[in-house]
């Protein structure tokens, strides 16, 4: 399986699991407990077997060679910024309306949040089989000639560095 249909999977199956989440809420805390744990379980287990992996894996193979560890690490900051900004106002703007009143809009919007991080998916190419340099040949540009004689005089997919 390809790291973008895992990511695909991952989203689909957390947009339904927080939707699930939001739409019963309060049924499910005040009477089914065992339900919510166990429909929560099965959203971090799809956290971590979907975005969270490929969403580090995927910016380390798609960036051209020359970018990779500056558009990684803004990729990674990004990351961050999200989660912190998510986890600073999560306890804020859950009690607006009363005691944990906010928390099926908020994972009503975590939902959302899945589903445009699905269509946002789409721009971004598969690399699974590919090597570093085939990605860089195919989506980074550059070296075409270069990587072609490579290949043809050592018959491996080696770049070598321009000084």
């Amino acid at each position: 399986m390809g790291r973008i249909k895992i990511q695909y999977m991952g989203f689909a199956v957390l947009a339904c699991v927080l939707a699930i989440l939001a739409g019963f809420y309060h049924v499910l805390v005040e009477h089914h407990l065992t339900v919510f744990v166990i429909i929560y379980t099965i959203g971090q287990f799809f956290f971590n077997f979907g975005p969270n992996t490929t969403t580090f894996v995927l910016p380390s193979e798609v960036f051209p060679t020359k970018f990779r560890t500056t558009a990684h690490g803004i990729s990674a900051a990004s990351g961050k910024a999200g989660a912190i900004l998510a986890a600073q106002l999560f306890p804020i703007l859950k009690d607006i309306g009363g005691h944990d009143a906010g928390v099926p809009y908020l994972l009503a919007a975590f939902s959302i949040i899945m589903i445009l991080g699905a269509c946002v998916t789409s721009w971004v190419p598969e690399t699974k089989g590919k090597s570093l340099e085939e990605l860089q040949f195919e989506y980074g540009g550059g070296r075409e000639e270069e990587l072609r004689n490579e290949m043809r005089r050592t018959g491996s997919y080696r770049l070598t560095t321009k000084n």
